[in-house]
């Protein structure tokens, strides 16, 4: 890789490492031995900013881009419809897979936001001010790191 990795995910079923790449605006899908299997150009401009996971229930890989305020999904197994844009999530953060039903949690300056599956946006925290987002794999459970937008706290 020539270009400057800013994140990455893994698929521990099919063995696949995926990285998100600054310079070329794109992600990389590679064997567990380290070959490229392909490259994922993106209609975003990377940035350090931008974060990563991969949905293991849909076979997607979530982008989110904090500058350009977008999420974007790609199916890895659906070629005609691979590209999803998402605009409605302001200042993404941290985005991360939902375990079990699948679709994408993204911690927003404005609260947690989820993503489904089928593409619906619903709020999960409000007036949060969220830095990080975790989920427990096995049941779901959401942890977060934030404070009150209204206030210092």
């Amino acid at each position: 890789m020539s270009s400057q990795p800013v994140d990455m995910a893994i698929d521990t079923t099919g063995e696949r490492l995926f990285t998100l790449l600054m310079n070329e605006n794109s992600v990389h899908q590679l064997s567990f031995d380290g070959y490229l299997n392909e490259s994922i150009l993106l209609p975003t401009t990377v940035s350090r900013h931008c974060r990563l996971a991969y949905d293991d229930i849909t076979s997607s890989v979530w982008i989110s881009n904090y500058e350009e305020n977008l999420v974007y999904r790609y199916k890895l197994n659906d070629p005609l419809d691979s590209l999803i844009t998402f605009i409605g999530v302001q200042d993404p953060r941290d985005i991360v897979p939902d375990p079990l039903e699948g679709g994408c949690w993204v911690a927003t300056k404005a609260g947690i936001k989820i993503i489904d599956h089928n593409g619906s946006i619903s709020v999960y925290k409000n007036n949060l001010d969220i830095k990080d987002i975790s989920l427990n794999s096995v049941n779901g459970d959401c942890y977060y790191v934030g404070k009150n937008s209204n206030t210092s706290q």
